[in-house]
């Protein structure tokens, strides 16, 4: 079976040879895709209903990616709303997230990346009991937003400062994918010519300790060897 077998995914790309190769790339894995330029276009995609991941670059000719999630979100609920933007502050990232985006990639990304997104989001949506199952199960951790505190459900919680909040949010937001190194340090407002890798090791072990120590419990905060972080709680 194709990785993205049946999947329907709307490309609203302004950018006409990117939103092209993105197809032809998601396509060959088996997904239907459409692409459009604008925000009225993806409208009139989003009105037929039946689409399961909106791939959405944040600026567009008569409007903006908010635009689309807020459409999105009213005429497809169910569809997996992934940004795609050259503005790669964390301010620009967290205001995504906040507006219900899934997830948010910095150009140039590699095509890959987005279909492994994909692929896992797909996953994490899938209907049946046994996933419904899990998906009921209680969750270990909360993120408490408006006070950057994490707080596991028996009730330990821990203020973190910002980039520590910046860190969780970003991989939060993106589990259980596996967000890598250059990622994570644009995410922290940084990038790997200004932060070597052993400063990020170290600003992820001092977190793990600072939130062990305060509540008693093991942030489920993963270091994959070789790619980067996931949170897999």
């Amino acid at each position: 079976m194709s990785r993205l077998s049946g999947a329907r995914i709307c490309i609203v790309e302004d950018e006409t040879l990117l939103g092209q190769q993105l197809a032809r790339f998601l396509s060959a894995a088996g997904a239907a895709c459409a692409h459009c330029a604008t925000v009225a276009q993806a409208t009139a995609i989003l009105q037929q209903g039946q689409v399961d991941v909106v791939l959405v670059d944040m600026m567009l000719p008569d409007g903006s990616g908010f635009d689309v999630i807020e459409r999105a979100r009213t005429l497809a609920p169910q569809a997996r709303l992934i940004c795609l933007s050259a503005l790669g502050q964390l301010s620009d990232r967290l205001a995504a997230l906040r507006h219900g985006a899934d997830a948010y990639f910095v150009k140039p990304v590699d095509p890959l990346e987005i279909e492994a997104l994909i692929e896992a989001s797909l996953r994490r949506t899938e209907s049946g009991p046994a996933v419904r199952a899990v998906a009921e199960e209680p969750v270990d951790w909360n993120l408490v937003e408006a006070e950057r505190r994490v707080q596991h459900r028996t009730g330990g919680s821990l203020r973190l400062t910002e980039l520590e909040w910046a860190l969780v949010f970003v991989l939060h937001e993106n589990r259980p994918v596996v967000v890598d190194r250059g990622d994570v340090l644009r995410a922290l407002g940084h990038d790997e010519s200004t932060v070597t890798r052993a400063r990020l090791d170290a600003l992820v072990a001092r977190l793990r300790a600072r939130v062990r120590a305060a509540t008693g419990h093991v942030l489920p905060l993963l270091t994959v060897h070789g790619r980067g972080f996931a949170w897999r709680g």
